[in-house]
């Protein structure tokens, strides 16, 4: 991997975080990522607010990324 192809994952995977952080903390300051996303019940509530944002296609690309992830990875990029 050259390094233009490092800063290109490196920058998808930033926005992947940024949209997803960004869901966890509509629902509440101490929401981290993998509390937000690992409750149906607030999913819909997730749903709309991204709708809102006009980020429904980003933040569908962002939770699938994070529901591919170990859960140690999960664990390093919540922290």
């Amino acid at each position: 991997m050259n390094i233009l192809d490092d800063f290109e994952k490196h920058a998808e995977i930033y926005g992947y975080l940024k949209v997803l952080k960004m869901g966890a903390m509509h629902l509440g300051a101490d929401f981290k990522i993998s509390e937000a996303f690992s409750h149906d019940n607030v999913l819909p509530q997730l749903q709309a607010f991204y709708k809102k944002k006009y980020i429904e296609k980003e933040a569908l690309e962002a939770i699938n990324w994070w529901s591919s992830l170990s859960p140690e990875l999960r664990n390093k990029f919540d922290n």
